[in-house]
């Protein structure tokens, strides 16, 4: 196969490859264009979806049966006598927390002074050692 042979193969190929790009771009900005027109109509049912969520809510609210409902509802929790023992552990769960809190707060404020002095500990201890030592050993 001579070079020139070789060359026409090459760009034959490279046709052949351009005309199948044309083709792909072609295919490609039909699907855009569908998906486009899709996008519209997803975003006009979420509008929709939207108003419908929105007037759900306003009946809701307006309907009279809530509130009685929600009276009948509050009277219950109150009277009822599991309240004073759920109470009791929701205080102490409260309680628990705000202590954990405040312990960790003070616990990150003497960290620092802590690592300080324990280094100071450290290199005292190492300035003295042969002292120590000799005291040790008798």
């Amino acid at each position: 196969m001579s070079e020139n042979d070789f060359q026409t193969k090459v760009l034959d190929a490279i046709s052949d490859m351009r005309t199948d790009l044309a083709t792909t771009t072609a295919e490609l900005k039909g699907c855009v264009q569908r998906l486009d027109q899709q996008a519209e109509t997803v975003t006009q049912h979420q509008a929709a979806i939207g108003k419908l969520q929105i007037e759900i809510a306003e009946r809701r609210l307006a309907c009279p049966l809530v509130a009685d409902v929600k009276d009948d509802l509050v009277s219950h929790i109150m009277q009822c006598p599991m309240k004073a023992r759920l109470d009791i552990v929701e205080e102490f769960i409260s309680v628990t927390r705000a202590m954990a809190v405040s312990n960790k707060h003070w616990l990150d404020r003497m960290w620092p002074f802590i690592y300080a002095v324990s280094g100071v500990a450290v290199y005292v201890a190492a300035m003295h050692a042969n002292d120590l030592l000799k005291v040790m050993s008798r």
